[in-house]
């Protein structure tokens, strides 16, 4: 039954309480159908090493020495998990995660990019690249 046949009726039949009923009850089944169809897609939380959640941690020391506005926005749990999906999903090593976080605090334009988690994941390969990179170099120079 569509929204114009029920208009209908009732302008036809007048105001009818049981037909009332009926309708709310179909609405109510699929709000609950539509409900438990949004539950069953929703993204999964995705878990993290406590690994993940100590590079989070450190990650968050460094940015707030230079950005210590940026305190109420920092959210460890969704930042391990970005660092968590760096091993999980891009599949890169999880012992290459903690340099690759330290060498971006360190180097003068990745500290002002790689602000949060959401970021070093982002950037992750391009300054792995970079930081291969300038290690050659330091090591051709000596």
């Amino acid at each position: 039954m569509n929204q114009e046949s029920v208009f209908k009726y009732i302008q036809d039949n007048g105001n009818d309480y049981e037909l009332m009923k009926s309708i709310r009850l179909a609405c109510d089944k699929n709000v609950k159908a539509l409900n438990s169809s949004l539950k069953a897609r929703a993204k999964p939380v995705v878990k993290y090493e406590s690994s993940s959640l100590e590079v989070a941690t450190e990650m968050k020391d460094s940015v707030l020495e230079r950005y210590p506005f940026l305190t109420d926005k920092i959210n460890l749990e969704t930042w391990a998990q970005s660092i968590e999906q760096i091993t999980s999903i891009d599949k890169h090593p999880r012992e290459s995660v903690r340099p690759v976080m330290e060498w971006s605090q360190e180097h003068q334009f990745w500290q002002q990019q790689i602000r949060s988690g959401k970021n070093l994941r982002k950037h992750f390969e391009q300054m792995l690249v970079q930081m291969k990179s300038q290690a050659r170099r330091m090591e051709f120079i000596s």
